[in-house]
């Protein structure tokens, strides 16, 4: 389906604006390091440069990788003997959700945080704190568990798909602990880096191959045998 095959697209997509969110997010400093001068993390966060790499990387290429997600479904779906998307699909999905929830927060809070610091509100700081710790941090770590047992369990139906390239399934389930595990910049970066290959090679595997035709089913022959009855049935 032409469908299906455009919206695998959007996981190289999101791989690519993943990327660009990881690098973009490692340049920055830590809010809450304590060797980091406050007004320059401040400044950091408050730019316009911050908030626009982490909207269009996590919100928008998190959005782009649930399209993807559910074109990679149907698509393993038709084929013979997949018994790992439906579970796949469930698991990738809510850690999808609660990831956004969590990459939300870095995207709209800190720049707040830092603009209230820079306008006086020295205890923007602590706040930060609050809003980082329990429960968001539990959530963080059930979505990083739910992605990657999501993500691992497509690598092993694409592997034993027979149709898409075995390795794209490999990347695909190793990007999913490094990107959205507790670890640092650098792993999520090479996350992002590899649900771009990944991505990459299995829509460009479906891409390269012409899509099905829909041969319909041929009624003339029985609507001749009608008329010859009636032929028939009149002389």
């Amino acid at each position: 389906m032409p469908t299906i095959r455009l919206g695998l697209v959007t996981l190289p997509l999101a791989g690519l604006l993943a990327t660009w969110a990881t690098i973009a997010g490692s340049t920055f400093l830590d809010f809450t390091d304590a060797g980091v001068d406050a007004g320059e993390a401040a400044r950091a966060y408050d730019s316009l440069g911050y908030f626009l790499s982490q909207f269009m990387g996590y919100i928008v290429g998190l959005s782009l990788l649930t399209l993807g997600t559910f074109a990679l479904t149907v698509y393993l779906a038709e084929l013979r003997g997949e018994r790992w998307v439906l579970g796949a699909t469930i698991l990738s999905i809510l850690g999808t959700g609660l990831l956004l929830s969590h990459y939300g927060l870095r995207t709209y809070a800190l720049p707040a945080l830092g603009g209230a610091y820079l306008g006086g509100q020295e205890n923007a700081l602590e706040s930060a704190n609050i809003i980082f710790g329990d429960p968001g941090e539990s959530v963080f770590y059930v979505a990083f568990l739910l992605y990657s047992a999501g993500f691992i369990l497509f690598g092993f139906a694409v592997w034993g798909s027979g149709t898409l390239p075995r390795w794209s399934g490999v990347l695909l389930a190793l990007h999913a602990p490094l990107f959205s595990g507790p670890l640092p910049e650098l792993f999520s970066i090479l996350g992002a880096l590899m649900l771009l290959g990944g991505g990459g090679w299995i829509a460009y595997a479906v891409l390269r191959r012409p899509p099905a035709r829909v041969v319909p089913e041929r009624t003339e022959p029985r609507e001749r045998t009608v008329t010859r009855l009636r032929k028939t049935g009149t002389e």
